[in-house]
């Protein structure tokens, strides 16, 4: 992932005055919010992740899950990212603008392309670790979300392994893996799901998206990423035929300064005279609009860098939410 970060964070102190009257665990929350932010801002993703999830523990606002999924994707873990996004969304609802909804449903979809799911199954009241995390006691509530990829799965039982098996979480699929002690029996067997995503949260994506009434997502105009270039080119050809002009009415300047004498030219020069003054001002018509689209171009090149940043949702940097607001900044790699 490319790591390019640019966070504003403005009116923090107004962080829950939104709802009711601030108590002693608005302050805590909000005293802990601003802590992550300033962890998120030194590259303390560990560190930030914590703060948040305490300010989320004190005040649930749904704002303080969108700063948590950002900051998962910067500790790389798509599949609890992609957890965050959808509560977000979930627990947002309407309350949410249109441009934040379409830019967490282009992320969404995207982290479901690195995502998979597993249900494991087993001995009722074993512990189930992944990848030497504690995920729960079997039977698991539901299934859990991974990141593509190889993963460990142990069962334990009185602190001591009873089944362990190395397992592929394909992106987007969901598989049922039986673990249990070796000739015992899965006490749930069923057919692995053709997909991981048929529902989310009890509510597709889709109908998320005819709910809340979202535009597709738009790319950027071909037009808007070439055009500084070809402003650029533009004024390059002005600036060689302005020299060229240039260099041509010195020359013809020299000419005639040689053949007039006094002024006073021949009559078989007397088309270079009239030539001469419409030369030299061509040229000059050729810098001025050198000088005209050279600054176009500069200022197409400075507007493009500058949407470049504030569209980097999906590249790479950070965003959060402002004030609890914390609004966007810039994210991303495509990690």
């Amino acid at each position: 992932m490319r790591w390019v970060m640019a966070m504003v964070l403005a009116s923090a102190f107004g962080l829950l005055a939104e709802e009711g009257t601030a108590g002693s665990n608005d302050d805590a929350a909000r005293a802990a919010f601003l802590k992550g932010a300033d962890a998120y801002r030194n590259v303390e993703f560990s560190e930030a992740l914590l703060y948040f999830e305490e300010a989320y523990k004190l005040r649930p606002s749904y704002k303080i899950l969108y700063n948590i999924a950002q900051t998962q994707l910067e500790l790389r873990r798509p599949h609890l990212a992609l957890e965050a996004f959808e509560k977000y969304l979930i627990e947002g609802r309407k309350e949410i603008d249109a441009t934040r909804r379409d830019e967490v449903l282009h992320e969404i979809k995207k982290l479901r392309r690195v995502v998979g799911e597993i249900i494991v199954t087993g001995k009722t009241g074993t512990e189930c670790r992944i990848d030497n995390e504690h995920v729960g006691f079997l039977p698991l509530a539901g299934p859990v979300r991974l990141a593509a990829g190889s993963h460990e799965i142990t069962v334990h039982l009185h602190g001591e392994v009873i089944c362990r098996k190395d397992v592929e979480i394909v992106a987007g699929k969901k598989r049922i893996e039986p673990c249990n002690p070796q000739g015992e029996e899965s006490e749930e067997e069923g057919p692995e799901p053709e997909s991981a995503w048929d529902v989310m949260s009890n509510t597709t994506l889709g109908e998320y998206e005819m709910d809340m009434a979202i535009a597709p997502r738009k790319e950027p105009s071909r037009l808007w990423t070439v055009s500084p270039w070809i402003f650029t080119g533009a004024a390059a050809v002005t600036a060689v035929t302005g020299t060229i002009l240039a260099l041509k009415t010195s020359s013809l300047n020299a000419e005639l300064t040689g053949a007039c004498d006094n002024g006073d030219c021949p009559s078989s020069r007397a088309g270079d005279v009239e030539r001469l003054p419409r030369l030299a001002m061509a040229a000059d018509i050729m810098f001025v609009a050198t000088s005209v689209l050279s600054a176009t171009a500069f200022t197409l090149f400075i507007l493009r860098k500058k949407k470049e940043r504030s569209d980097s949702v999906s590249d790479t940097g950070v965003k959060l939410e402002e004030d609890l607001t914390l609004h966007p900044v810039n994210r991303r790699g495509d990690g």
